[in-house]
């Protein structure tokens, strides 16, 4: 028994190494240019990437702040107080805020009865009413 258990250690110990070779020698061969609409410029790279993580995160904002079933005045400067964080750290980044997000602030900030103002028209209708439904007083 102790020599089927040492003859299949050393098989996989050998398994590994092959593995271990061939990763390695494909890793060598890799460069940033070839991989589709990636360059050798790092930094430009670095910030396209940086763009994606920060627009997924605004659109899972979004998709978390319109599950919100109800909302309370002092719980609505909270969200509005989150959104200028994440407003200002979008702006240090110099990436601009995606569009519902700015909307969703701005129906935030705005008193429940102008929610469906005249100043809200360009305001899609989904938002205006998803966000007056969550601020509608009990």
């Amino acid at each position: 028994m102790f020599i089927l258990v040492e003859v299949i250690k050393q098989w996989y110990q050998r398994r590994v190494r092959e593995e271990n070779t061939a990763l390695d020698a494909a890793l060598n061969q890799v460069t940033f240019g070839e991989f589709p609409g990636m360059s050798n410029d790092m930094e430009g790279d670095a910030f396209v990437w940086l763009t994606c993580i920060c627009q997924s995160t605004m659109f899972i904002l979004v998709e978390v702040i319109l599950r919100i079933p109800s909302l309370t005045e002092p719980g609505c400067k909270q969200l509005c107080a989150d959104i200028s964080y994440m407003s200002n750290v979008m702006g240090a980044l110099e990436i601009p805020l995606s569009r519902d997000i700015t909307d969703i602030s701005r129906l935030l900030n705005l008193p429940y009865d102008r929610i469906d103002s005249a100043e809200t028209e360009a305001v899609p209708k989904y938002l205006r009413g998803k966000i007056a439904a969550m601020r509608r007083p009990n």
